[in-house]
């Protein structure tokens, strides 16, 4: 792992760039409010997070949707957070999602399939900078359907962590 100085906004709109055609392909709008900070990582590491839970939040995100990546700042990190308005992750799903030992796929909202190795990689490539990867509730900042029936489903964001850049 090589730790480089960099800003996330870049590699941000370089992300976007990238999972564009997919997004405009569903409709969904791609939205950052990440922080214009300097953060010293991995920038290949950072990346394939970013890549991968993008491409996840365009599969479970509903067509028109929208997908918010944010950078909240606390004393040491910058906090990615990943939040969209999709369907939400059932509650006994998420103790499985970043299990290794267990194989665990579902077919976005378009039927799009995956691997089940996504969220498992971006816990691998984040957990050896001493860094958390995580599943929680979100902001809400978001306009949630009002008709959706919730039962037994979050709302579910996706966070990791990456420190700021110290000369």
């Amino acid at each position: 792992m090589k730790k480089t100085k960099l800003n996330p906004i870049l590699y941000a709109e370089d992300n976007f760039e990238l999972q564009s055609p997919r997004a405009s392909e569903k409709g969904v709008k791609l939205i950052s409010e990440i922080k214009d900070v300097l953060i010293t990582t991995d920038v290949a590491m950072m990346n394939s997070i970013l890549r991968n839970l993008l491409s996840n939040a365009i599969k479970f995100t509903p067509v028109e949707g929208t997908i918010k990546v944010n950078g909240l700042c606390d004393e040491n990190d910058l906090i990615i957070e990943i939040e969209d308005n999709g369907q939400g992750i059932p509650k006994d799903d998420i103790r499985k999602i970043l299990n290794p030992n267990e194989h665990f796929s579902k077919l976005g909202t378009e039927k799009e399939p995956g691997t089940g190795l996504g969220l498992i990689l971006c816990q691998n490539f984040i957990e050896p900078f001493g860094f958390d990867f995580e599943i929680c509730e979100p902001n809400l900042t978001l306009e949630r359907p009002t008709d959706y029936d919730h039962g037994g489903q979050i709302w579910a964001s996706f966070l990791f962590n990456l420190a700021f850049w110290n000369p």
